[in-house]
């Protein structure tokens, strides 16, 4: 990172940052173009978990290669200034590399379902099994993290 000063390195604020945020832009590749969607996601036993329909171009791109780039960011408040030179925003991100695979097993899809439900709500949620089968739940085992805040 250039600015070694707002590299966050203390993986229990990077936690935090994960924890905080609202969306999940995940970036995939087909080897000739990027990617970005922006997501619901949860986090679990060192993963992140998403939520998609069963079909799609996202859906297409992991099975095509599932190595995918995530950022996350939280604490976004725009700074104004006099003069709008002077302008800045204040943030806190984590960006992190992973490999996407998409849950076949019922149970599996039900413990990511959760973690997605719980990343945004405390009130536990029961599945059914048609809600199951309705949707594709994609767990990306996070190979690598890295933080960065701008106050």
């Amino acid at each position: 990172m250039r600015r070694s000063e707002r590299e966050v390195k203390d993986p229990s604020q990077i936690e935090e940052i994960m924890a905080q945020a609202m969306v999940c832009r995940l970036a995939l590749s087909d080897g000739e173009s990027p990617y970005l969607v922006p997501l619901n996601f949860g986090l679990g036993d060192g993963c992140l978990y998403l939520h998609s329909a069963l079909q799609g171009k996202k859906i297409d791109l992991i099975r095509k290669n599932p190595r995918v780039c995530f950022e996350l960011e939280a604490y976004v408040e725009v700074l104004p200034a006099p003069k709008i030179c002077d302008w800045s925003v204040r943030y806190a991100t984590v960006i992190g590399t992973g490999r996407a695979a998409l849950l076949e097993d019922a149970a599996e899809k039900i413990q990511g379902m959760n973690a997605i439900t719980r990343h945004y709500s405390p009130a536990p949620h029961e599945f059914t099994a048609e809600e199951v089968a309705k949707v594709a739940v994609i767990k990306v085992m996070i190979e690598s993290l890295s933080g960065k805040k701008v106050n």
